[in-house]
């Protein structure tokens, strides 16, 4: 194959290459895992509540558990009176049944006793012996939380490969779980090629740079619940590369930053087809930024050539990577495969203009007053990732945004990869 680009491939049929390409060959790869280790894991199947959660009607305040009818037209001028019977502990069964005209003291988390319809907040109330003097009426259902009111017994808590925040993990908490099934951490071999480049702590001399490309995606990676393994540098080197890609082979996915695009010294394309069938079966992607990216197979194995900047890396990266993994895992890959899981809406202070062709992601800033304001002529520096707080979409279809138009913005920071929301978008 020759160093050309080929037709490049939308996004849309990034999708459907990667489905038809790729085999699902980590489906199975799971384990039981503390639910204080399942952080940022990725659920191998369904979670169904097995109970109701909570378990019982319970107090949402500290006071009284009384009938609302009882309380119905009572205010400062015209107190209702309610018989104390009672008190009720957090964690006890509670033993009396409220009847009509009485109330008994409970706390905030205690168990709602038989009969009692509401809570009464202490604030509310004077005490007077065994007597309560209620100036203020509740409603049913007032300041009380109802069996089932979180999740019903039955019901389907959370779908497989949903990723695991605290959010979820204390819902699981909630209902008895201490372990969860989880999907194994995939190793993604990370490669960075170019003469330039050294290991950061190492001194630069002459023209030599950083290799950040190799700390930025192993940091993304590990944020998305990934295992990341740094193979280190190489040289613009055919024999060089080749042997660092058959030596990382054991990985699930092998990345590589650098020597993607068609330079004379761009030798990926061709190191990769030397390796093992079927080699490289797109080179050249219809987004910006991240033109020259490549993905193959080397047998079963994934691989994908990034572009070298840092910033166009960490862009494709976000994009193709996490369609990849859940093809492997043999989870659903939407329509729509941005990096985030929410995207939020702004007013672009200032229009950008586009080139009709690929699909554009323009970094942006967000102020304090919903509006998106782009970060111009700095797509290919790394402090992009650091000023801006999210990315703009712009259709391949289209030549720009105009000034003051709502655009949706996929917000940093990317801990949400690896979960797709159905949502079309023109692609």
């Amino acid at each position: 194959m020759g160093k050309e680009f080929l037709k490049l491939t939308s996004v849309n049929e990034l999708l459907d290459i990667i489905k038809n390409k790729i085999d699902p060959v980590l489906k199975d790869s799971v384990e039981i895992v503390s639910l204080l280790n399942a952080s940022n894991r990725i659920l191998a199947g369904k979670i169904k509540a097995e109970e109701d959660l909570p378990p019982y009607s319970r107090s949402a305040v500290d006071g009284y558990a009384v009938m609302a009818e009882d309380t119905f037209g009572a205010s400062p001028e015209n107190p209702a009176y309610l018989s104390l019977i009672g008190k009720i502990e957090i964690g006890e069964k509670p033993e009396q049944s409220l009847k009509s005209g009485s109330a008994i003291y409970i706390p905030t988390g205690a168990e709602l006793p038989a009969g009692a319809n509401s809570c009464l907040m202490i604030e509310d109330t004077e005490k007077f012996g065994s007597q309560i003097e209620v100036m203020n009426s509740v409603s049913a259902g007032e300041n009380i939380i109802k069996k089932g009111d979180d999740i019903k017994a039955g019901q389907l808590l959370l779908d497989k490969g949903s990723r695991l925040s605290s959010a979820e993990l204390g819902a699981l908490a909630g209902l008895g779980h201490n372990q969860a099934r989880v999907f194994t951490r995939p190793e993604i071999a990370i490669i960075s090629s170019g003469d330039e480049l050294i290991p950061p702590g190492n001194k630069r001399e002459g023209s030599s740079i950083y290799d950040i490309n190799s700390y930025l995606l192993g940091s993304l990676f590990q944020e998305w619940g990934l295992k990341p393994s740094l193979k280190g540098i190489v040289t613009d080197d055919k024999a060089e590369l080749k042997a660092k890609i058959e030596a990382s082979l054991a990985a699930d996915l092998i990345v590589v930053s650098g020597g993607s695009s068609v330079g004379v010294k761009d030798y990926t394309i061709e190191v990769i087809n030397s390796i093992a069938e079927p080699g490289v079966f797109l080179h050249g992607l219809a987004v910006k930024p991240g033109k020259p990216t490549i993905l193959g197979l080397l047998n079963k194995t994934p691989i994908i050539g990034l572009p070298g900047n840092p910033s166009s890396a960490w862009v494709v990266a976000a994009i193709v990577i996490p369609a990849i993994i859940n093809r492997m895992r043999e989870l659903p890959i939407e329509s729509r495969i941005e990096f985030f899981k929410n995207s939020i809406t702004a007013e672009l202070t200032e229009p950008i203009s586009s080139t009709p062709g690929r699909q554009e992601y323009f970094p942006v800033k967000l102020t304090e007053k919903k509006q998106a304001r782009p970060l111009y002529g700095k797509s290919n520096l790394i402090t992009t990732l650091v000023d801006s707080d999210g990315l703009v979409i712009i259709p391949p279809g289209s030549e720009g945004l105009a000034q003051g138009s709502q655009v949706e913005i996929i917000p940093y920071p990317p801990t949400k990869g690896l979960i797709f929301k159905e949502q079309d978008i023109d692609v």
